[in-house]
């Protein structure tokens, strides 16, 4: 089985860190880099885990994008990408379905 992860992301700039970071890793990596982008993706391709940038959606949060792809994924799992000065309450990433979270650089 491949290890696919979507790294979703309107920054080209993590994008190509979080590339850099797992070039000389066994996974495969994708990129979203809007709202419909990563919904899309998750909608039609095999992805173990989703680092999803919690702020990636104009209109929806993180924790709403992560309750909509679990809804049709379940076992997926979507790590939070969070910056610097985000404030999160771990329970409510825990209830939406977050299985965990990094702050971004």
């Amino acid at each position: 089985m491949e290890n696919k992860i979507l790294v979703a992301d309107d920054s080209p700039t993590i994008q190509k860190v979080i590339s850099i970071t797992l070039a000389n890793k066994d996974y495969i990596l994708d990129s979203a880099h809007s709202e419909q982008e990563l919904l899309e993706k998750v909608g039609t391709h095999d992805y173990q885990l989703v680092l999803l940038d919690y702020n990636l959606s104009e209109t929806a949060t993180g924790l709403d994008l992560t309750k909509q792809i679990k809804k049709d994924n379940p076992n997926i799992h979507i790590m939070a990408m969070l910056g610097t000065f985000d404030s999160v309450d771990d329970n409510e990433l825990e209830d939406a379905g977050f299985s965990d979270k990094i702050v971004k650089p």
